[in-house]
């Protein structure tokens, strides 16, 4: 019998006799090919070898007249951070720089790569779906770069974890180096993700993302340049391009408006009059991109999905009578580039087509774009594949759409991708729909009958039953039969992953909860010592764990009796201030 059936056979009263399906329908999918960046020899090049910013992702500027367009990149000025960042590819082995849309993170970052090391074999892999062979590819180089630009796109299902990330950066026979770009507003979102003492729900549901996150040396870009910066760029007017950012440096960033952004941002505003002088339908097919952007959906979507969609944005302007180009006349505008650099919607392969990145960005921070129709939603859920699903659910969560998100984790969770049931979990819990969580998580375990899937995510998802299965200071949990549940998993996590690992050990703080919830504080007290004094042992402590043991101790210490010793306690827990008789905020967000 496999590891993952031993497991799930164990809850057969709660879901009956269940294996588990749901990773080899993940495997399924796509074949992983090796695309990966290539030279014109159609092997992974030197980065010496990489002579053009733009190959790797950089804005393009306009090109420079009698240039017969050529020119698209203007020379490069050192930035404040840029000798910092140089030092870091050598330090380091994951290095992010992160900063807003057109800051110059990855004209930054390119620059670096070239000046420290350029006889490392360049490894890019072009989409998610392969990013699993560059990892595997950099192992056949002794020395190589691992380019990640845009590194919310490698995130989420099926994308990078830190158990993946990890073997790279210990490998002491290579100098691998992860050299990654993030835009701050991406970088905000799993900012969650890192806090433990978050009670809402929401650190759980980024939190393998932030865990990538956390083995990072970040290094930020401002988007608006210093005195100094501005004073290095002077040395290069001769290039009108520069010089015309630089008068424009106050109130916009150099990078920034050399890549046209707020120029962009502009127009797509000011099209939204009536024909001939307005774009209106070219305004409302710009919005419809970018809304599925701002949704959370960041990869390109069909032309025909497109203009079913922008049809949402286009009912007002109908009713109020402008005149509308055709079809073909707004998609023309809305692709062709503004002042030769980018366009407001950017056509890639196989018919695909995303809105330039610094427009989402922008429509959130402006006052006068409106949040996402929900019309949208809707739409975007019932296009994209369930995998995307998941990122489009914690979009329309973090957006206050707590009942878009879990439609389209129920998306996800039906094609078989079972870590959705978790981050579900968390917005049923959010939106006060707690007696809907066992059974939601009961579906899931039952969802992965026949499938063998790692035995560390069979026990999360059975610690997480246990959990929500014993809510009874809510007013609808079963503590009793939770501790039952309980001390299963901890018996099997114990017998199939050790004692040492992470997840018995919050399994066992876990089932300390149950056990005071059913009257024995004592117990319960002793059993989250034992956890916090086995996690601070282990050479690589769990700060997160040690955290939530020490409030488990807090609330223990004051249930028991011991009043004395909960000021002592309380104060080994300065993250966790809240009141010891509302212990959801702290523990159960941790619990996952």
């Amino acid at each position: 019998m496999t590891v993952g059936a031993i497991l799930v056979s164990v809850v057969s009263g709660v879901a009956g006799i269940i294996t588990v399906r749901a990773e080899r329908a993940i495997e399924a999918g796509p074949t992983r090919t090796r695309q990966l960046y290539t030279s014109v020899r159609g092997k992974a090049p030197l980065v010496r070898e990489i002579v053009d910013p733009l190959t790797v992702g950089v804005h393009p500027a306009p090109a420079l007249p009698g240039s017969g367009g050529t020119d698209r990149c203007p020379p490069f000025v050192s930035r404040e951070r840029s000798k910092e960042l140089e030092e870091a590819l050598l330090s380091s082995r994951f290095v992010l720089v992160v900063g807003e849309s057109t800051a110059g993170k990855t004209r930054a970052a390119y620059e670096a790569m070239r000046t420290m090391l350029p006889d490392h074999t360049f490894i890019r892999p072009r989409h998610r779906s392969t990013l699993a062979a560059a990892l595997d590819a950099s192992h056949e180089y002794r020395k190589c770069v691992v380019w990640l630009n845009d590194l919310e796109l490698y995130l989420g299902p099926d994308g990078l974890t830190a158990d993946m990330i990890s073997p790279l950066l210990a490998d002491g026979r290579r100098h691998i180096v992860v050299l990654a770009t993030m835009r701050s507003h991406e970088r905000a979102r799993y900012t969650l993700a890192l806090e433990p003492d978050l009670g809402d729900g929401q650190g759980g549901l980024l939190r393998t993302a932030g865990e990538v996150l956390g083995l990072a040396l970040e290094i930020r870009l401002d988007r608006i340049w210093s005195q100094d910066e501005r004073a290095r760029a002077s040395a290069h007017v001769a290039d009108r391009r520069i010089a015309a950012a630089l008068r424009h440096a106050q109130r916009f960033g150099v990078a920034q408006y050399l890549a046209a952004g707020p120029q962009l941002f502009a127009a797509w505003q000011d099209a939204k009059g009536s024909w001939p002088e307005g774009r209106p339908r070219g305004a409302a097919l710009v919005a419809a991109a970018v809304d599925i952007r701002r949704s959370g959906h960041h990869r390109p979507v069909p032309i025909a999905f497109l203009r079913d969609l922008h049809e949402v944005y286009l009912a007002e302007v109908r009713s109020a009578g402008v005149r509308l180009e055709s079809w073909e006349e707004a998609v023309r505008w809305a692709t062709t580039p503004l002042h030769s650099t980018s366009s407001l919607l950017i056509p890639v392969a196989d018919d695909g087509y995303v809105a330039f990145d610094y427009l989402p960005d922008a429509a959130d921070a402006a006052a006068g774009v409106p949040d996402i129709p929900l019309p949208v939603w809707d739409k975007v859920i019932s296009h994209v594949s369930p995998e995307d699903a998941i990122e489009v659910g914690w979009g329309a969560f973090l957006r206050g759409r707590p009942m878009h998100g879990e439609a389209a984790l129920h998306k996800a969770l039906a094609a078989g991708y079972y870590r959705a049931a978790i981050e579900l979990s968390y917005t049923l819990g959010d939106t006060y729909r707690k007696k809907d969580v066992t059974s939601w998580l009961e579906s899931a375990l039952a969802s992965a009958e026949e499938h063998d899937i790692p035995a560390e995510d069979v026990i999360k998802l059975r610690t997480r039953l246990v959990w929500w299965t014993g809510m009874r200071y809510e007013g609808v949990g079963d503590p009793h039969r939770a501790r039952e549940l309980g001390e299963t998993v901890v018996a099997d996590s114990a017998r199939l992953l050790g004692d040492d690992h992470p997840r018995t050990l919050w399994s066992r703080l876990t089932l300390a909860r149950q056990v005071g919830a059913t009257g024995d504080a004592e117990r319960a007290l002793a059993m989250a010592c034992q956890v916090h004094d086995h996690a601070h042992r282990l050479p690589n402590a769990d700060q997160l764990l040690i955290r939530a043991a020490r409030f488990e101790i807090a609330v223990w210490v004051e249930r028991s009796g011991r009043s004395r010793l909960w000021e002592t306690a309380a104060t080994r827990t300065p993250s966790h201030r809240r009141s010891p008789r509302q212990p959801r905020a702290s523990t159960e967000s941790s619990m996952s």
